[in-house]
């Protein structure tokens, strides 16, 4: 709803069957930046009697992460070919997406290696955001 209302403020108009797969795209990024989050605060989380998503379905269960992971892309890729534009530039974090999800199963019991980890998918939420703003023009 946060990007859906701040496309409304800037523009004006709603569109809501584009802009819905969009906003959908970047609500499943932010979601994983609060994902690996949890799973690096697990250990002190339990240790304090925090219930996290991460305690609840415990770190052999990554699957979760990496269904919001490529279910944003997909979003992105479903944007580009049903409304013909130029989506495709996000193919460009396809490496760094593969990256990034094999450094989180390998180091998912490391807090201190799942904090750098943290901070790269951080980075790539504002690459692929600001690939969508910029070469694609949403």
């Amino acid at each position: 709803m946060a990007v859906l209302g701040g496309y409304y403020l800037q523009t004006g108009r709603v569109d809501i069957a584009q802009n819905l797969i969009i906003a959908t795209g970047v609500g499943l990024l932010s979601a994983c930046v609060l994902y690996i989050n949890n799973l690096r605060d697990t250990d002190t989380d339990r240790t304090s009697g925090k219930t996290t998503l991460a305690i609840v379905l415990g770190r052999y269960r990554i699957v979760g992460y990496l269904v919001l992971l490529y279910g944003a892309m997909m979003c992105y890729g479903y944007h580009a070919i049903i409304f013909g534009d130029r989506a495709w530039v996000l193919a460009l974090c396809f490496p760094l997406l593969i990256k990034h999800t094999h450094a989180v199963i390998t180091h998912r019991h490391s807090p201190a290696r799942l904090g750098k980890e943290l901070g790269a998918i951080v980075g790539l939420v504002a690459v692929v955001n600001a690939l969508m703003m910029g070469l694609v023009g949403v």
